[in-house]
């Protein structure tokens, strides 16, 4: 669900994947109950009982470090949503996309 919510969201960088709401996207997870627009949709729902404070977290900016060298952007905050939208958007080639949506076996809605 994770994978077919974020293949399904992102705004910053047309057809490829986020976090954030797609245009014209209603669900991020069709064909099941979720009525969640987004990847981050799904993980605040997920977390919904939380606090909405952040702690530091060594392994997501390393994480976010790879990504940004790879699309070739400044390394920023690993939980600032805007900027890891466009960084995921950014570091993920056209041909990593089209073999997921084939390994999902995903058709677009009609």
């Amino acid at each position: 669900m994770d994978a077919v919510a974020m293949i399904n969201s992102g705004r910053a960088v047309p057809e490829s994947i986020g976090i954030l709401p797609s245009p014209g996207v209603r669900r991020a997870v069709p064909g099941t109950t979720s009525q969640v627009q987004s990847f981050s949709d799904l993980v605040a729902a997920a977390y919904s009982g939380l606090a909405n404070e952040t702690p530091a977290e060594p392994l997501a900016q390393a994480y976010v470090t790879v990504l940004a060298r790879a699309a070739g952007m400044q390394t920023g905050q690993a939980f600032n949503l805007l900027y890891l939208d466009e960084l995921l958007g950014r570091s993920l080639t056209t041909q990593a996309i089209i073999a997921a949506i084939g390994a999902f076996r995903l058709n677009p809605e009609s």
